[in-house]
């Protein structure tokens, strides 16, 4: 408990800052002693490996075929590791700028590593030749590898009202971010994902429904922020790096429902412990969540999979 207090008291400090100095100093911490410490982790390569897998089991070739990322983040991994496996083109949208070319050219090199050692064989061989020449960080820019491959880099844009022509995307693609947009703007979100999706287009979501405070370390309950009432939570969590929405993935399955998209594939991880705890009255949660079946509450990991209505 002391060490998510601790986290909210470091947010809440750093809330009072201009948002470049915000995210400088996030990026400092999170280069010495964070996820951005080096070597960076790179999960999100095997997850754009996952998302590719899952487009082919709905029997779609997604070689050649044009994806939006939502959420570009610290670390490129989807965006990259997509071109290289073959899409025609990928847009990566952020609300701010945070790449870095030294954390990018950290990837690349890691990428470029595997490729030696042959544990990646399925890359675009034309891409790979492109990306051979960036062997020195003083001459890397982040910008002309993403123009080699392709990439178009939505820094600073507004998610409800991007500069993409409508029925111009085959792919719409987020991972781990959905749960932190606020709940009265997720359907423009999502209404905005429609229109720039083709006819035949797949809005693809992996969402984290687990309480990010939660860790191995300090033990508490992976839905351990359902306990809180609406104010302490707002209170809590209302900063620019850590917010969550706690909405559960019934919500997050009728909100693609107003918007007429019908789901084609959905995969949850129930928690079994936190499954149980609720069972047995272990763990309970605040009223606001009590209509809420036992299930729903201990799906704390999601991917779903969705299409337009045809009209």
């Amino acid at each position: 408990m002391n060490e998510m207090i601790y986290k909210i008291l470091f947010y809440k400090i750093l809330s009072f800052f201009p948002q470049s100095l915000q995210n400088n100093i996030a990026y400092l911490i999170k280069r010495n002693f964070g996820q951005l410490k080096s070597p960076i982790k790179t999960y999100g390569l095997l997850t754009a490996e996952d998302l590719i897998e899952r487009i082919k089991q709905q029997k779609i070739n997604p070689k050649n075929k044009i994806f939006f990322e939502l959420g570009t983040g610290w670390v490129p991994y989807t965006s990259i590791q997509l071109s290289l496996l073959g899409a025609k083109k990928v847009y990566t949208q952020d609300i701010e700028c945070l790449l870095k070319d030294e954390i990018v050219f950290e990837l690349l090199s890691i990428i470029l590593s595997n490729l030696k050692k042959g544990i990646t064989s399925n890359y675009d061989r034309t891409k790979v030749e492109k990306i051979k020449k960036y062997t020195n960080l003083k001459n890397f820019s982040y910008r002309d590898l993403f123009k080699d491959l392709d990439i178009v880099y939505l820094s600073n844009s507004n998610p409800k009202d991007l500069d993409i022509k409508s029925e111009s995307v085959d792919f719409y693609y987020s991972r781990s971010v959905l749960e932190h947009i606020p709940k009265n703007d997720l359907a423009f979100i999502i209404s905005e994902g429609k229109r720039i999706l083709n006819q035949d287009g797949i809005f693809i979501s992996k969402i984290d429904l687990s309480d990010h405070f939660a860790n191995n370390h300090n033990k508490l309950s992976q839905i351990n922020f359902l306990k809180f009432n609406k104010i302490i939570w707002k209170f809590l969590s209302k900063n620019n790096f850590i917010y969550m929405n706690r909405l559960r993935i019934s919500d997050y399955k009728k909100q693609f429902e107003n918007s007429r998209m019908i789901m084609i594939a959905e995969d949850n991880t129930v928690n079994i412990e936190v499954l149980s705890n609720l069972k047995e009255g272990k763990f309970k949660v605040h009223e606001d969540f009590l209509n809420y079946r036992f299930e729903d509450l201990a799906t704390t990991s999601s991917w779903l999979m969705y299409k337009k209505i045809s009209s």
